[in-house]
C-alpha cells in the first residue's frame, strides 16, 4: 500500500494536514525501540474540514479528520494514541480512522500517533489550529439630536479581542466622516466590523436633524374679477414672513375647497379654469414656515365671443342686420345693439341659436360707419363686429 504524502505546516498558511515525526513509544510497549523515519513503521494524517481565514483564523470549530497507515511492515494499525492542548485532555481510538471536534477559542493542537498490531508506535503528527467563535464587537454612543446643517462625527469604536481586529467602516456618512444634517428628520448610519477570523458584523445607529421652529408667514392673493375660458387666468401672490418676502415651499390653489393644483412658490401663477363663478384660495407651505392661507378671491370666468353682421339697407329707409354671435365655451344670449357711429340704431335679443335679425331705424343719404355690439352675459365676454363704413 503506498504511504500518505507528508505535509509540514508553514507558519501562517492555511493547514491540509500535518505529519511530525517523532521517536516515543508509547508506555508499557515492548516493540524495538526505531526511528522515527522508518518505514516501517505506522504513519498518522490530519486533515481538517474546510479552510481557515486568510489570516490563518476558523470562525467555527473545526473537524478534523484523522487516519492513520500500516507501515512496510504491514502490521494492522489497531489504535490512536491522541493528545490535546486546549483544553488538555488524551485518550485512545481504537482503529485506524478518528474525528476531532476541536471548538475552544485560541490556539489548540492535536497530537497523534499510530500503535500497530506488532506493539509499534509511529511518529507523532501534530496539528495546530486557531479558532475565533466570537467575532469583533462595535461600540456605538447614542447620538443627539442635531440641528440643520450642523457638523458632527459619529462616536463609535470597533474591538476584538482574540483574532483581532482587521477592518471598521460605515455606511451613512458623508465622505468626511460627519453626518448628513441637510434634511430634517430620522436618519440612520450603519457600522461595520470585520475581524481576522472573517466575522462581520453590523450595528445601526439612528440620528435625528431638527428643523428650526417653523415661522409665521402671510399670503396675500390677487385675481382678475373677471377672466376669459381661452386663456390661463394670472393670480399674483405674495408671500411674507416678518416682512421679509418668502420664494421657497409650495402654492396650493384652491377652488371652493377643491385643489386645482400645486406649483413651487412663485409670485405669479397661471391657472386655467372653465366658465363660470370661481372663489380661489392659495395656501402656502414650506418647512421653515407654518401653513398660511390667503383671503378668496372671486374669479367669474367667460366664453369669449365673435360677432358678424350682414347688412341690407337703403337710404331713407328701414334696414335690416343679420347678427350672429358665437362663443366656443357658452351659449350667447342677451341684447345685439347697432350703432352708426355713436348712434344707437336698432337692438334686438339673440336666439337660442345666437342670431337675430335686428331692423335699424331710417338712415339719412350720406356715409355712416356701422357696427354691432354684443354686451355679453352670465357666462360670455362681450364683442363686437368689425366696422363697416357704407354711403347711401
Amino acid at each position: 500500500m503506498p504511504r500518505p504524502t507528508r505535509l509540514v505546516r508553514l507558519a501562517g498558511a492555511p493547514l491540509a494536514g500535518v505529519l511530525l515525526a517523532g521517536a516515543l513509544v508509547g508506555a508499557g510497549s515492548t516493540a524495538p525501540a526505531r526511528a522515527a523515519d522508518d518505514p516501517a513503521l505506522p504513519t498518522v494524517s490530519l486533515v481538517p474540514r474546510g479552510e481557515p481565514s486568510e489570516h490563518g483564523w476558523w470562525p467555527v470549530p473545526v473537524t478534523v479528520d484523522v487516519a492513520a497507515f500500516p507501515g512496510a511492515a504491514g502490521a494492522l494499525v489497531e489504535r490512536l494514541h491522541w493528545q490535546l492542548s486546549n483544553p488538555q485532555d488524551s485518550g485512545v481510538r481504537e482503529g485506524r480512522l478518528a474525528s476531532f471536534v476541536l471548538d475552544q477559542e485560541g490556539e489548540s493542537t492535536l497530537r497523534v500517533r499510530a500503535r500497530d498490531a506488532s506493539g509499534a508506535a509511529g511518529p507523532e503528527a501534530a496539528l495546530t489550529v486557531r479558532v475565533d467563535l466570537r467575532g469583533p464587537t462595535i461600540d456605538v454612543a447614542p447620538q443627539p439630536p442635531l440641528a440643520l446643517g450642523a457638523v458632527a462625527a459619529p462616536s463609535y469604536s470597533c474591538a476584538d479581542a482574540l483574532s483581532g481586529l482587521a477592518d471598521c467602516w460605515t455606511d451613512g456618512l458623508r465622505p468626511d466622516g460627519t453626518f448628513d444634517t441637510s434634511r430634517p428628520g430620522v436618519h440612520r448610519v450603519l457600522v461595520f466590523a470585520s475581524d481576522r477570523a472573517g466575522h462581520v458584523r453590523m450595528t445601526e445607529l439612528d440620528y435625528v436633524v431638527e428643523a428650526p421652529p417653523a415661522r409665521p408667514a402671510t399670503t396675500r392673493l390677487g385675481a382678475p374679477a373677471v377672466a376669459s375660458s381661452r386663456v390661463p387666468v394670472p393670480l399674483d401672490v405674495a408671500v411674507a414672513s416678518a416682512g421679509v418676502p418668502v420664494t421657497s415651499g409650495t402654492l396650493t390653489v384652491l377652488d371652493g375647497g377643491r385643489a386645482v393644483g400645486t406649483w413651487p412658490a412663485a409670485r405669479r401663477l397661471w391657472v386655467s379654469l372653465p366658465v363660470g363663478a370661481h372663489r380661489l384660495v392659495v395656501v402656502h407651505r414650506s418647512p421653515e414656515h407654518l401653513e398660511s392661507r390667503s383671503g378668496v378671491a372671486a374669479v367669474t370666468v367667460k366664453s369669449p365671443t365673435t360677432t358678424t353682421a350682414t347688412y341690407r339697407l337703403r337710404r331713407g329707409t328701414r334696414g335690416t342686420v343679420r347678427v350672429k354671435v358665437t362663443g366656443p365655451d357658452a351659449r350667447p344670449s342677451g341684447r345685439v345693439r347697432v350703432y352708426d357711429g355713436r348712434r344707437l340704431v336698432g337692438s334686438a335679443r339673440l336666439g337660442r341659436d345666437g342670431t337675430v335679425l335686428v331692423r335699424s331705424t331710417r338712415l339719412a343719404a350720406g356715409p355712416h360707419r356701422l357696427t354691432v355690439r354684443y354686451a355679453g352675459s352670465a357666462t360670455t365676454l362681450p364683442s363686437a363686429s368689425p366696422v363697416r363704413q357704407v354711403r347711401l
